[in-house]
């Protein structure tokens, strides 16, 4: 399970770098989303 969520937050992190790299970082604070929670 501790992996798994490892490579969610991996996964997010790219998406969110992505995000800020096109300048919609205007979607206000970042989703706390966890698939596992």
């Amino acid at each position: 399970m501790r992996s798994g969520m490892a490579a969610w937050l991996k996964e997010e992190a790219l998406v969110n770098d992505a995000l800020r790299g096109m300048g919609q970082e205007k979607k206000g604070p970042r989703r706390v989303r966890s698939p596992e929670a």
